[in-house]
């Protein structure tokens, strides 16, 4: 005797759904979109500055030395920075026209109380 069971219709309903689901249906249109020559000659590209800062207070690479160099990254004007915790040194490519040094010591400071910025070496 051949026993019907709910979970063979559950099968059967997911089996189905999925073939239609998968159906090949027409690819969309292409849509051709006409752009102008843009004339880059004019762009200024300012010289990056580097800065170097010694940070003291950091107990941990991902807690401390990776959320200084997040909050780092989201100031404006700068192009990179990274934090090497093993050396407690931050590394900062800037645009000097945009953001100054101290901006960086602050966000540092502002971040924790127990971070403090010892050293601080700008360089073009």
């Amino acid at each position: 005797m051949n026993h019907f069971y709910p979970n063979n219709l559950i099968f059967w309903c997911f089996f189905v759904c999925g073939m239609i689901a998968c159906k090949n249906s027409n690819n969309p249109p292409t849509v051709i979109v006409e752009t102008e020559n843009v004339n880059t000659s004019s762009v200024e590209v300012q010289a990056d500055t580097m800065s170097l800062l010694t940070i003291e207070g950091m107990v941990c690479a991902i807690g401390c030395a990776k959320v200084i160099e997040d909050n780092l990254n989201q100031v404006q004007g700068v192009l990179k920075a990274s934090v090497d915790f093993d050396a407690k040194i931050a590394t900062i490519r800037f645009d000097s026209q945009l953001v100054q040094p101290d901006t960086f010591l602050q966000t540092i400071e502002d971040i924790s109380d127990r971070f403090k910025v010892k050293e601080l070496e700008v360089s073009k």
